[in-house]
């Protein structure tokens, strides 16, 4: 992945997961490599504190806690050099504005949801970035909530899926009580089949040349292995089925939670461990593996390196756009003439009317190249059926938060304005989300007609809550249709 000089020198990364909030903090050299200069974790458990999608009280302030002592490591660094998302559980938070609010405020920097299948892309990244072979790989990754598969090669996923299958998501299901037995066991991993068959034929369809398993369930199991001399010769980095089966057994006879005590298992990992052990047994099972071995990278290195990737050339959310725009037969040349319009607005009055989105230009630029790709499913209501497709569909590269907003100006680049959906982003963006829509919608309007030529020299200036549109003299007389919409 090529690295981009203009990304800042320090940057961070910031998972908040289902069993675990972790950040990295590393230093980008000047040949493009990174050197890790912090890590930190703690084990919130957020997974065991959803009820009916909401946080009970003692898990919410444990969360925030842990997101302050984070931020007073990061509070210095700019925007554009911290990704913090959140996952599986945070997903599942029902009316969860509050607690995103709370949880940005207490960590100094915005708090993003990705989805599943972004989640995925950004394991595979990290996983990828850690290896020294360019193999086709199957990479698992067991986290508190769901588990990840993915199989693709170099720096490519190529098939992704995240199953509500985890460490905490299974425990709590057999093991909520503390009991272990081989009972309790078959359950879980009933419970974990039920959730991977859906998919898990895709998987075993595929070709792939090396399982890698990556993230906290998968490495505590390493160790055990390691501890308990279950690994081939003096490989630590690899896991046997049969050191799984061992493990598994041994987890079992200690009859409960309290009294597991396997060598190299931390205490901190001990109350998930059963659901974890579970799942990846499931897995071994269901795709007939017998050996994976087990990589230091993961979701948050995935992260650095997006945010590298952001800062440069590599953006993959530009890939992705412009995937849409061809799977939706968009008129590009008129795209870039409404794009290069809305732009000019945008440099105008953004300073003076107080547009503070991050990439506010990318954003506006992304939204007017897909504002038709509603066309494709009906003529009627064609903005609000693109905007349905850019909130629902699987963006790589676009958060939860970055797909509203994309929606919202798609949605509102025409007819009446969508005051429920600026209201429904964050608080931060709402002032220039409403600016970026009147942008939208002015430079929609003057390329009426589909005209396939640039426009004459148009100023748009701001006072207040004003705008000024200076046209040169005759030209609304030209245009009678493009007058009557203004």
């Amino acid at each position: 992945m090529p690295v981009s000089k203009k990304t800042a020198p320090i940057l961070a990364a910031l998972d908040l997961g289902s069993n675990s909030f972790h950040m990295v903090v590393a230093r980008r050299s000047a040949n493009g490599s990174l050197q890790i200069i912090d890590r930190l974790r703690e084990p919130v458990r957020l997974g065991l504190g959803l009820h009916d999608g909401a946080l009970d009280q003692q898990t919410e302030l444990n969360a925030l806690d842990c997101l302050q002592r984070f931020g007073q490591r990061i509070q210095q660094l700019p925007a554009q050099a911290v990704r913090a998302v959140g996952t599986n559980t945070l997903r599942q938070l029902r009316n969860g504005e509050q607690f995103l609010h709370r949880a940005s405020e207490a960590l100094y920097h915005p708090v993003d949801i990705i989805s599943g299948i972004e989640e995925a892309r950004l394991i595979f990244l990290g996983v990828a970035h850690s290896l020294q072979s360019s193999e086709r790989r199957l990479v698992i990754d067991i986290g508190g909530g769901s588990t990840e598969l993915i199989v693709g090669q170099g720096f490519k996923p190529e098939a992704m899926e995240s199953v509500y299958a985890g460490c905490i998501s299974i425990g709590r299901r057999a093991f909520a009580d503390g009991q272990l037995s081989s009972t309790r066991m078959r359950k879980a991993q009933i419970a974990a089949q039920r959730q991977f068959e859906p998919v898990i034929e895709t998987f075993v369809d595929l070709q792939w040349q090396t399982v890698v398993g990556a993230s906290g369930t998968i490495r505590a199991v390493r160790d055990v292995a390691a501890a308990c001399k279950l690994t081939e010769q003096a490989d630590t980095s690899e896991l046997t089925r049969a050191a799984v089966d061992e493990i598994c057994s041994r987890v079992v006879a200690a009859g409960h939670l309290d009294k597991l005590d396997l060598p190299g298992l931390k205490d901190d990992r001990k109350s998930v461990f059963a659901g974890g052990i579970a799942v990846l047994k499931t897995v071994f099972e269901m795709l007939a593996l017998e050996r994976m071995s087990v990589s230091d990278g993961a979701l948050r290195e995935g992260l650095l390196f997006d945010l590298i990737g952001r800062s440069g050339d590599d953006d993959v959310r530009e890939s992705t756009v412009k995937a849409l725009a061809v799977r939706y037969h968009v008129n590009q040349k008129r795209a870039e003439l409404i794009a290069a319009t809305a732009a000019s607005f945008l440099r105008q009055i953004g300073k003076t009317a107080g547009v503070d989105i991050p990439e506010a230009d990318k954003f506006l630029c992304w939204a007017t190249t897909l504002h038709t790709i509603g066309l494709d499913i009906a003529h009627s209501s064609y903005h609000k059926h693109g905007a349905y497709i850019l909130a629902n569909a699987d963006l790589p590269g676009f958060s939860r938060e970055e797909k509203q907003l994309l929606a919202l100006l798609v949605r509102g680049h025409r007819r009446k304005l969508p005051g429920e959906l600026v209201g429904a982003l964050r608080s931060s963006w709402q002032p220039g989300a409403s600016w970026l829509l009147v942008i939208i919608r002015l430079a929609v309007l003057l390329h009426r007609g589909r005209q396939q030529q640039a426009l004459p020299k148009i100023e748009l200036t701001s006072e207040k809550q004003t705008l000024t549109l200076t046209l040169p003299k005759h030209w609304l007389a030209d245009h009678p249709l493009t007058a009557a919409d203004l």
